[in-house]
């Protein structure tokens, strides 16, 4: 399988992945849809309707070919698409907030993989900060790898191509990354994503993932339409779903964001990192907060506890077997 590739300043080859996923470091899914009109509303939602059909009755073997074109149809033909037309200033800032969340890994790694690149505004970043680490971005879409901003930055490589089962030997990386891309996988290429990031990972590394929480959702622009994600959002997740198919996966150990820290660092320049808490106290709390009546109130109440949003970091064991 080929791929097309973005090494620092120059372009070379084309070809294709093989499953699905939405380019993500672009910030949650969907969350800067209320300056859209309501006619660009009304367009993208069919256009995610109609990806969501293709994606989900495709076979595996031509599943990658399916969803690239989805998606690069999708941004294509809705420029206003929230991850294509964020400012300079608002990527920036995006960006900042998101590598606090990643700060103490990095420092510790050798190799950073990051699934669902997007335009690669984390990863630049992260590789001009950290000189020594090798950062790798690969995405679905060819769309998006087009709107990286190719900087001249030797220690970071782009690919279009696959995000369920990254091409790469195994134990090759310290830290993998993914933000806003599990809810768009089909939901049979779970639990091979999954596994195969956990092969990825040299032992004792680390997955570092974000995805929207359901009991909050729908988080893609069907929020606008029902309340069922029913765009490109293929399924979105718990706590309690997620964990079990990590540790299916092979993970050993889970861990999330601590609320009163998460909150703190909005006056005091705390790595997000720096502090974590097994997932299993957001997965009980979870079973408790489920049951608050009215979407609004529930949403705000998960908000206040960090949980709208999922973080987690979830670990391989020190030694493989």
């Amino acid at each position: 399988m080929g791929y097309r590739q973005v090494t620092g300043h120059t372009p070379s080859k084309v070809a294709k992945g093989r499953s699905a996923d939405r380019p993500a470091r672009e910030g949650i899914a969907m969350s800067r849809t209320a300056d859209m009109t309501q006619e660009q509303r009304k367009r993208q939602y069919e256009l995610e309707q109609q990806a969501r059909r293709e994606i989900l009755a495709s076979s595996p073997a031509e599943r990658s070919e399916v969803t690239q074109k989805a998606y690069d149809r999708l941004y294509s033909n809705a420029p206003w698409h929230s991850s294509l037309r964020a400012t300079p200033e608002s990527r920036a800032a995006r960006v900042k907030r998101q590598a606090t969340l990643l700060t103490q890994h990095v420092a510790r790694a050798k190799r950073v993989l990051e699934v669902g690149c997007g335009r690669g505004d984390l990863l630049t970043y992260l590789a001009q900060r950290f000189p020594g680490v090798e950062f790798t971005g690969i995405d679905i879409s060819e769309v998006k790898i087009d709107h990286v901003e190719r900087a001249k930055t030797p220690n970071l490589t782009f690919l279009a191509g696959d995000c369920v089962e990254p091409p790469a030997p195994q134990h090759t990386y310290d830290l993998i990354i993914s933000s806003q891309v599990l809810e768009h996988f089909h939901p049979d290429d779970t639990p091979k994503h999954l596994h195969a990031v956990c092969q990825l990972l040299a032992p004792g590394g680390t997955y570092e993932m974000d995805t929207p929480h359901r009991y909050t959702g729908p988080h893609d622009v069907s929020k606008f339409f029902t309340r069922e994600a029913s765009g490109t959002h293929l399924k979105e997740w718990t706590f309690a779903e997620l964990s079990q198919a990590l540790r299916a996966a092979g993970f050993t150990r889970i861990e999330t964001d601590v609320p009163f820290v998460a909150h703190l660092r909005r006056i005091l320049p705390v790595p997000g990192d720096a502090v974590l808490m097994p997932v299993g106290v957001k997965v009980a709390l979870e079973q408790v907060l489920r049951y608050i009546p009215g979407w609004r109130l529930r949403r705000a109440v998960f908000r206040m506890a960090r949980m709208d949003n999922m973080l987690l970091y979830a670990s391989t064991a020190k030694t493989h077997a």
